[in-house]
């Protein structure tokens, strides 16, 4: 089971994906800015942080030539069926 790293150790995992967080989450910050990490250990400490390992293909779609070559690699899955 994924677990967050320790001061000074190396993780296996980076996220690089999606996260859910519920609002009330947020309760009780006031600040306009603050690390989200703050809201990862509020979750940690109730028992509610988890994550999913996804070991399957990853498409960087965050540039027009990234977005491009996902679809194209999107066609050839839907072809090769």
């Amino acid at each position: 089971m994924p677990r967050r790293r320790g001061e000074r150790e190396v993780a296996p995992y980076v996220f690089a994906g999606l996260q859910l967080l519920h609002r009330r989450l947020f309760a009780g910050f006031d600040e306009t800015v603050f690390s989200l990490k703050r809201l990862y250990d509020r979750a940690e400490d109730a028992g509610r942080l988890g994550a999913i390992v996804h070991d399957g293909e990853w498409f960087h779609v965050g540039t027009p030539d990234g977005l491009a070559a996902t679809r194209a690699r999107f066609d050839e899955l839907r072809t090769a069926r």
